[in-house]
């Protein structure tokens, strides 16, 4: 580290790195808003598809599953693409997944059920 470095986000090349740091730093933010987030969907789903609490429990535990199935997958990939490339294709998938599911128009009253949305057309 040299002694004439003027900022934490000014790299020895000269680079700033301030804006890097806070867009890594907003994501990670939103990333655990959003995985915050499943508890107080739990309730809704609940209530909204008429779900028991076994049945509930599955939904908690799919979500979960996903972090423990994608682990080997994305480490792979972040591997491959370095890490930048990891992040942006990333946030490109989950662009595309959460694109595709705001345009599912489901109800209680259509008669799908949350695993039934994804396999079938909407109604």
């Amino acid at each position: 580290m040299s002694a004439n470095k003027k900022s934490l986000f000014i790299m020895d090349d000269g680079r700033n790195v301030a804006f890097t740091f806070i867009l890594v730093t907003s994501l990670f933010l939103l990333w655990g808003f959003c995985n915050g987030m499943i508890d107080v969907m739990d309730k809704h789903f609940q209530q909204e598809l008429h779900l028991n609490l076994a049945q509930s429990a599955w939904v908690q535990f799919a979500h979960y599953l996903g972090y423990f199935l994608m682990a080997l997958p994305a480490g792979w990939l972040a591997t491959k693409l370095g890490y930048k490339g990891g992040i942006i294709t990333g946030l490109l998938m989950v662009a595309v997944a959460g694109s595709g599911s705001s345009r599912r128009r489901t109800s209680p009253s259509s008669g799908h059920s949350c695993s039934a949305s994804v396999s079938s057309p909407p109604a």
